[in-house]
């Protein structure tokens, strides 16, 4: 029987996670710490994001006045199905910055789908367009509570990049007599390309490729906002030229 194509959920909440600097005037290149926390569940998209405009306009007022505040560094919503565990995946995330101004969002869900052999959402690919960020770009990867500043090596798949990976990974599995059709579910071979593919490709040293490069998600970079020191910057830049004389063109 053919396989039914993946549906989200319809019955969803929004999630919306705080992430603050743990002190904004030690926060320094190449990396430094951020702390996160969960702020409420939302009705809507729009509540959770009026809720994020409150928060930084109450930011402003206390630092006009004086005060005492979290010095924000952005936010994250998550839009999670009533059924599924709250402190999970989500099957869509959006990103902001610290003032509330969207930056990026995920194509396709981190969930598995129930309805048929768990699997997840296919990605068809990037649109160049819809990337904040391009080759040789100097960014911050926020990981767990660490952002460190890295260089932009490779930006996510294209539709037809991505076209041209799920061709060659069929032809590896048939070259061994195997055979695909549209019925098999993802995990029988990743021909169909996921949520972990939609990432860039970044590098946090000099020495090349191999030893330095990691694949963040989208929802995982931010635009350089502290002062980048001249000599980091320089050995950022040498990692990209080290890692492109490589020709590492194989993403996976």
């Amino acid at each position: 029987m053919r396989r039914e194509p993946y549906t989200r959920a319809t019955d969803v909440l929004y999630r919306l996670t705080t992430i603050y600097y743990s002190c904004k005037s030690e926060a320094r290149y190449p990396r430094f710490e951020v702390r996160r926390g969960v702020s409420g569940y939302f009705h809507s998209l729009e509540d959770a994001e009026r809720r994020i405009g409150k928060y930084v306009k109450d930011e402003a007022q206390v630092k006009s006045s004086g005060g005492c505040c979290k010095d924000y560094y952005g936010f994250v919503i998550d839009e999670i199905p009533f059924d599924w565990n709250l402190t999970g995946d989500a099957q869509h995330t959006r990103v902001y910055l610290e003032d509330g101004t969207f930056l990026h969002e995920t194509k396709v869900s981190a969930l598995h789908n129930k309805d048929w052999g768990g699997a997840l959402e296919p990605f068809d690919g990037r649109p160049g367009e819809e990337c904040c960020f391009e080759v040789g770009d100097l960014v911050e990867v926020l990981s767990g509570d660490t952002v460190s500043l890295e260089i932009v090596y490779s930006e996510p798949p294209t539709p037809a990049q991505a076209k041209e990976i799920c061709r060659r990974a069929r032809e590896e599995f048939q070259k061994y007599g195997n055979d695909i059709t549209d019925d098999e579910p993802n995990e029988v071979i990743d021909y169909a390309l996921n949520m972990t593919d939609d990432s860039y490709i970044t590098l946090d040293g000099d020495e090349g490729y191999m030893p330095n490069h990691s694949h963040p998600y989208v929802t995982q970079l931010f635009p350089v906002r502290r002062k980048v020191p001249y000599l980091l910057r320089k050995q950022l830049e040498q990692g990209l030229e080290n890692a492109l004389k490589e020709n590492m063109t194989d993403r996976y």
